[in-house]
């Protein structure tokens, strides 16, 4: 198993909604992110199912995961306050 393989299950398996995972692999592979950039989605995911969009209503907000990848939302700023997490790290 490569690297980007394996970066993509960490993500795939952290994020909440399981929809559309061809289309998501299809933007890891072009993508190819790199351990840094893994590790900030890894913690940026934790953040958001901490908050109120993300946990309402059975998760209904919660972004398809193809559309979190496409615009970037690891870089979204979130108003509630997460929950303490630990940091995560991903070795590749």
């Amino acid at each position: 198993m490569n690297g980007h393989t394996a970066s993509f299950d960490l993500f795939w398996s952290a994020y909440p909604r399981k929809e559309g995972k061809g289309k998501c692999r299809a933007w890891w592979k072009r993508q190819r992110p790199d351990a840094a950039l893994v590790s900030t989605m890894l913690a940026k995911i934790e953040q958001a199912k901490h908050t109120k969009k993300w946990k309402d209503d059975g998760g209904q907000y919660i972004p398809m995961p193809s559309t979190w990848l496409h615009e970037e939302r690891w870089e979204d700023e979130f108003a509630a306050r997460p929950a303490p997490s630990r940091p995560v790290q991903v070795v590749l």
